[in-house]
């Protein structure tokens, strides 16, 4: 170097690189979009909020992607907010393809120097776009113009650990008020609060009831269990509607899928009519499960049933007639557990402790 045969250049080099800054927008809307369009633009001009109810595959990210190159015309800034389980590497490409360099990405994955960039370039308003989950709320946004929460009703948008704990929809709406910034809140299934203040006049309320490219909703049948077993057409679970849909699909080599949306194996213990079902003062008890282990140290995984409004267990026993649940003292309740069942249960109050009795 004292030479002068070696150059010594200093230059900074991104841990997240943007990219050259251009806008493609290489679709055209359909016409239920364009009129969806046209009514949240319409909605934005007397209401903070707006609440975009579309059906599933109504092409929702397609408006989002219109209202953000409104916003971006304009000068100012975009936070597109998802659930964690949704920020997926699809929704980024696409979004990176319509505004390549102009987008940024903020997840809890991201390292402290990873974050600390993307919040200086927020901040200086090189980063025009923030796609993230519910903690790039917290970024500093120099000219904010417009947040859109999609998936609006997740259950993730809300921090309960660690502090800060807050909701991400209604932090976001009151954070928008301060830049006089407007909100989209895009969901297939809105929360209850959501739709209750648009059918109130406080948020406007646009629909989209069709899917994008013309599409069919899918047929929805509810098959009468009372009237199947009644008809003995229940085997093993399956009514003989699904056992026939299931059939017709493999013999056409399709594939199935079965949802089953149970804490444990059975939500209830069910008998024939004659027998009644579990009760706790004379009222039937809806929160029952049947687990095979009640902790890591018993050596003998019996069956147990599970309330779960009081987590008291009690031994599986077959089937008699008028099974009822009844309050007991914590003396007699543990006499009535299983012989393997942990200890802890006798902190649980005496109160809420309840035992299957024959």
């Amino acid at each position: 170097m004292d030479k002068k045969i070696l150059l010594v250049e200093k230059k900074q080099v991104d841990r997240v690189p943007l990219g050259k800054v251009e806008t493609l927008l290489d679709f055209d809307l359909s016409p239920a979009q364009e009129t969806a369009l046209a009514g949240i633009r319409a909605g934005f001009q007397d209401k903070q909020v707006t609440l975009l109810h579309g059906v599933t595959s109504s092409g929702k990210t397609q408006i989002y992607v219109k209202l953000i190159e409104d916003a971006l015309a304009n000068g100012k800034q975009v936070l597109y907010l998802l659930p964690e389980i949704a920020l997926t590497a699809q929704i980024i490409r696409r979004l990176q393809k319509h505004f390549a360099g102009q987008i940024g990405i903020y997840h809890s994955r991201f390292s402290n120097n990873e974050r600390v960039e993307i919040w200086n370039k927020v901040k200086s308003g090189e980063i025009r776009i923030v796609l993230g989950a519910r903690s790039s709320l917290l970024l500093p946004f120099r000219d904010l113009g417009l947040i859109i929460l999609d998936e609006e009703h997740d259950a993730s948008f809300k921090q309960h650990e660690p502090a800060p704990r807050y909701h991400a929809r209604d932090a976001a709406i009151y954070y928008a008020s301060l830049f006089k910034a407007k909100v989209l809140l895009g969901s297939a299934t809105p929360a209850l609060e959501s739709y209750y203040n648009a059918k109130q006049g406080k948020y406007a309320l646009v629909e989209l009831n069709e899917r994008f490219g013309g599409i069919d909703m899918p047929d929805i049948e509810i098959v009468d269990l009372k009237k199947e077993n009644a008809l003995k057409e229940v085997v093993n679970n399956f009514t003989s509607v699904l056992r026939k849909e299931i059939t017709q699909s493999l013999e056409n080599k399709k594939q199935v899928i079965l949802f089953q949306n149970r804490r444990g194996m059975h939500r209830s213990s069910s008998a024939p009519p004659a027998a009644g079902s579990p009760t706790v003062n004379n009222a039937t008890y809806p929160s029952l499960t049947i687990n095979t282990r009640i902790n890591s140290a018993a050596t003998i995984a019996a069956p147990v049933i599970l309330t779960y409004m009081c987590a008291a267990p009690a031994a599986v026993r077959p089937c008699r007639p008028r099974i009822s649940v009844q309050k007991r003292s914590r003396k007699t309740c543990w006499n009535s557990f299983p012989k393997h069942a942990s200890p802890a249960w006798t902190s649980t109050p005496s109160a809420v402790r309840t035992a299957i009795t024959r």
